[in-house]
């Protein structure tokens, strides 16, 4: 007689939310459709990645519209997000924090693909769930979701950023000598 496979653990609510996730970014991914080069692309070895080039270098040089959006848009406004707010934030609450999502601070993949959107190079259906990701970041800051309860953390009150100097991507950073980010219940960081 053999033994039986163990039973398999039911889905949490956050792991079905990150695979609807991975699954919206994907589709939305697949119906890119680059525009036509107006000057001639530019070529890299492949399994290297693409220059990191001031805009108007970028565009003088042919490097792919997308690549272009990424580079500008969401590397930019994650660079500022994650290095600058949500790292040391989550540094400050410390290694216990369950799987989470950050609100607004998700902002640099939801812009990227906004941009996207609105010039017409991809398609999100019937937009219900991009819709509902971009509303998520309009609204709140960090989010646990549990399997009867959600906790919902409120947009900072304030966030204090200067222009990163030399950056070619509107970059920010945190303002030294106060706190980057106050919270309306007196805590910040």
């Amino acid at each position: 007689m053999g033994r039986r496979p163990p039973a398999a653990r039911p889905a949490t609510l956050a792991s079905d939310i990150a695979a609807g996730l991975s699954r919206l970014r994907s589709v939305l991914a697949e119906t890119y459709a680059e525009p036509l080069p107006d000057r001639k692309p530019m070529k890299r070895e492949k399994g290297k990645p693409w220059p990191v080039l001031p805009v108007d270098r970028a565009l003088d040089a042919g490097l792919p519209f997308h690549e272009l959006v990424r580079q500008g848009v969401r590397e930019a406004l994650f660079r500022t997000l994650a290095d600058q707010i949500y790292h040391p934030i989550r540094a400050a609450l410390g290694p216990a924090l369950p799987v989470c999502w950050y609100g607004h601070q998700d902002a640099a993949w939801i812009a990227h693909l906004e941009v996207l959107r609105r010039l017409g190079l991809i398609s999100v259906g019937d937009g219900s769930a991009f819709v509902a990701w971009t509303t998520l970041a309009r609204s709140g800051g960090w989010w646990w979701p549990g399997e009867q309860h959600c906790v919902v953390v409120d947009r900072p009150a304030v966030i204090r950023m200067s222009p990163m100097p030399g950056a070619w991507h509107g970059e920010l950073r945190r303002d030294t000598g106060q706190p980057a980010v106050d919270y309306r219940d007196g805590w910040s960081i």
